[in-house]
C-alpha cells in the first residue's frame, strides 16, 4: 500500500496495437481519483483528466484531456516515454498529480512492426452474468511466447486467468463472471488483459447487477 494515497496511481502500461510504421500505441489505465485534491481541498468524483508526458527524459508536456480512466499514446521508435495523470472534479478542483509511470521503450529499428494481438470489445457489455471476448492471435508469434488472457478489477488486482488458445488466428472465450474460486465478481467495470508475447491488449467491461 502506497504511504500517500492522494496520489492517482496508474494501474498498467498496456501496449496496444500497432499504428504508423514508425510508432506504436500505447494505452495507460488508472484508477479513479481519490476525494482528496491540491492543496488539502476535498474534490468530487473526476469529470476529465489531464494526461502529462515525457519524452527521453524532457520537460512535462500536456498530451491531451480524457473524460475517461484511459489514454492511448503514439511511443515513436527509440523513445524513452513517461506518463503521469491528474484529475479535475466538475468544480474545477484539480488531484494532485500521479507518480510517473514506468518507462517505456522499444528499440530504434528498420524493421516492420510485427502484426499485433487484438482483443475485441467484449459482447454483450454491460453484461450480467457473463460475457465473450474474442482475439487475434498473430501468425508471427515466436514460439514459447507467454500468452495469457486474464480479468482484472480497476485496482489492478487479478480476478481470474481465462482459457487461451495460442495458435493464429481469431479466437473466443466466455467469462462467466466470476472470480478464480468461483464465486461471483462484485459489481463494477473490469479490465481484459491479453498478453501475447510482448504485445498487450486491453478492453474495459462492465458487470451490472
Amino acid at each position: 500500500m502506497r504511504i500517500i494515497q492522494s496520489l492517482l496511481v496508474l494501474a498498467a502500461v498496456l501496449v496496444a496495437m500497432g499504428a504508423a510504421a514508425q510508432d506504436l500505441e500505447i494505452r495507460f489505465h488508472w484508477s479513479e481519483c481519490p476525494p482528496l485534491g491540491e492543496y488539502g481541498l476535498i474534490m468530487g468524483p473526476a469529470v476529465q483528466y489531464s494526461v502529462f508526458v515525457s519524452r527521453n527524459g524532457g520537460q512535462e508536456e500536456l498530451a491531451g484531456v480524457t473524460a475517461d480512466t484511459s489514454f492511448t499514446l503514439a511511443v515513436g521508435r527509440g523513445e524513452d516515454v513517461r506518463v503521469r495523470v491528474q484529475g479535475i472534479d466538475a468544480q474545477g478542483v484539480a488531484s494532485l498529480k500521479s507518480e510517473w509511470s514506468e518507462p517505456l521503450y522499444f528499440e530504434n529499428s528498420d524493421l516492420p512492426l510485427p502484426r499485433a494481438a487484438y482483443l475485441k470489445p467484449n459482447y454483450p457489455n454491460p453484461f450480467n452474468p457473463e460475457t465473450t471476448l474474442r482475439y487475434l492471435v498473430p501468425e508471427d508469434l515466436p514460439q514459447g511466447a507467454p500468452v495469457a488472457l486474464e480479468v482484472y478489477n480497476v485496482k489492478g488486482q487479478r480476478v481470474r486467468a481465462l482459457p487461451i488458445q495460442a495458435d493464429p488466428g481469431m479466437h473466443e472465450v466466455r467469462w462467466d463472471g466470476r472470480d478464480a474460486q468461483g464465486n461471483p465478481a462484485a459489481s463494477g467495470i473490469y479490465i481484459a488483459r491479453l498478453m501475447m508475447g510482448a504485445m498487450i491488449e486491453t478492453q474495459k467491461m462492465t458487470l451490472t447487477k
